[in-house]
């Protein structure tokens, strides 16, 4: 009987004396457990605040970012990989981890869909995370969390928080309410310029680093990578100056992945076709119209939830820019060309379609190069021949290859709106070689606005085109008086 009364007070004590231990960390324990419906995988499942990294690099966005948690609950921190979410929620939750009971650090690739199912277990009391963030005064992070997203923000969305945060990091925005995301924009330029002379002589990193800084996007987790190949003396700035892209065949030792898949992963298995297009492109800065024509509306606002634009170098509302180093990535990877003739044709009828103006002739000299490589003058009048001219300059226009084109006159009952561009091109080519003209040959002059008034004039006796082709043509006649001096005419 003694024996077994000694027995029960001495394991009791055991559990106080352990109960004891565990509570004094502020961090959380290592003996939290899932039971119930298990979805507890390990220690490194729910675990104790981890400490800022030795290396890391204080960023400007720290301060803006606990000043956000001050008036919401749940902040959602979205960027692309590699930007330094997790690093920086690391840094903002040790930071403000005082002012909490306690501090918990949860892997979001872990999580299931119902919190129901999380339970902390210590000693014999057991207690779900719903509870506690209801009771207690705590500060959740929940690290790189894709999956369920939404469905895990709106659940926590029930709970009473009180003065208990939630701060979530992830590459994705999707569905969040616009006062519940923070997008990580890069760090500064001094900023970067830190992380990869950090650990360096500045003997060592002498040399401009915006070039480099640049073509990385700014990334952090780049940024690093070149800073350990400088320590390792495996590559040096003069290296990553010549060919900063083969960065993309480094691997993230954290992740054991490629960086080129690191940072397509997340975009790649379900938005193929639209990078498809992205890489048809092949331009950093793009028309946001003309994105949103080419691959929907809908891809166009899942890839911009996933921060592959860079918000912050965006030109205006109509331009986006995208990371760099994602493009050079997009070019990497071994895509199946999508048909080019409906690409092509959807691509050239957004520039058709659209009224002239400052937007629109941004939108055209942003896509030149493939306006161009579509464009060039070979066999007929049309859409492609005008477009070539409205985003050349004088210079750059064969004006002698043009020429050998026979300008068409189109017969009386033969117009319909396909033709439209036919005459609307040739205006533009007669307009575009006069300014040449005048430049060259003054002696031509005449005899050439002789011809664009002859021309012009008998496109109009034709009885069947549109009244809008009528108003252009009689502008441009209006035009060609006024440079004749014809003013009563004009």
């Amino acid at each position: 009987m003694f024996k077994g009364v000694f027995n029960r007070v001495f394991n009791s004590l055991v559990a106080i004396f352990k109960c004891k231990n565990n509570l004094q960390s502020i961090n959380g324990d290592n003996n939290i457990q899932a039971i119930g419906n298990i979805i507890y995988t390990g220690e490194d499942y729910i675990r104790q605040l981890p400490e800022v990294d030795v290396n890391y690099i204080k960023r400007e966005d720290e301060n803006l970012i606990i000043n956000k948690l001050k008036t919401e609950a749940i902040l959602v921190v979205y960027a692309v990989s590699g930007m330094g979410k997790s690093a920086i929620s690391i840094a903002v939750a040790n930071a403000m981890q005082k002012e909490f009971d306690k501090s918990i650090f949860i892997s979001g690739n872990k999580l299931a869909k119902k919190f129901d199912d999380i339970v902390y277990k210590r000693c014999a009391y057991s207690e779900s995370l719903k509870s506690l963030l209801v009771r207690e005064k705590t500060l959740l992070v929940i690290d790189d969390l894709e999956e369920n997203i939404t469905d895990i923000y709106n659940e926590f969305k029930k709970y009473n928080l009180g003065d208990s945060r939630i701060l979530i990091t992830s590459k994705t925005s999707k569905y969040i309410p616009p006062e519940s995301i923070f997008e990580l924009k890069h760090p500064t330029i001094q900023e970067c310029k830190k992380i990869i002379s950090n650990g360096l002589n500045e003997s060592a990193v002498n040399e401009d680093l915006c070039c480099i800084i640049r073509k990385v996007s700014y990334i952090p987790l780049l940024l690093k990578l070149i800073n350990k190949s400088l320590i390792d003396n495996s590559l040096n700035l003069a290296d990553f100056q010549k060919d900063v892209d083969q960065i993309l065949a480094f691997e993230d030792e954290n992740k054991n992945v490629k960086i080129v898949d690191r940072l397509l992963n997340c975009i790649e298995a379900n938005y193929a076709n639209e990078l498809k297009i992205i890489k048809w492109l092949d331009s950093i800065y793009c028309d946001a119209g003309l994105l949103k024509e080419m691959i929907g509306i809908g891809a166009f606002r899942t890839l911009q939830s996933r921060a592959i634009f860079d918000s912050s170098e965006s030109v205006n509302p109509y331009t986006v820019k995208l990371h760099e180093i994602i493009l050079s990535a997009i070019k990497l990877r071994q895509i199946n060309s999508l048909e080019k003739s409906e690409i092509a044709e959807k691509f050239i009828d957004y520039f058709t379609e659209l009224t002239e103006g400052n937007m629109y002739f941004n939108a055209l000299f942003m896509h030149k190069k493939k306006v161009l490589e579509l464009c060039e003058p070979k066999v007929s009048w049309g859409k492609k021949l005008y477009l070539f001219l409205k985003c050349t300059f004088d210079g750059e226009i064969c004006f002698e290859k043009i020429d050998k084109l026979s300008i068409p006159f189109i017969g009386t009952n033969e117009y319909n709106d396909d033709q439209f561009f036919m005459y609307i091109s040739i205006v533009e080519y007669m307009e575009r070689k006069l300014y040449v003209l005048e430049q060259k040959d003054e002696s031509m002059r005449s005899e050439w606005i002789k011809k664009c008034l002859e021309i012009y004039n008998s496109f109009l006796e034709n009885s069947a085109i549109s009244s809008k082709l009528k108003l252009i043509l009689l502008h441009h006649i209006g035009k060609m008086y006024f440079r004749n001096g014809q003013i009563d005419l004009a």
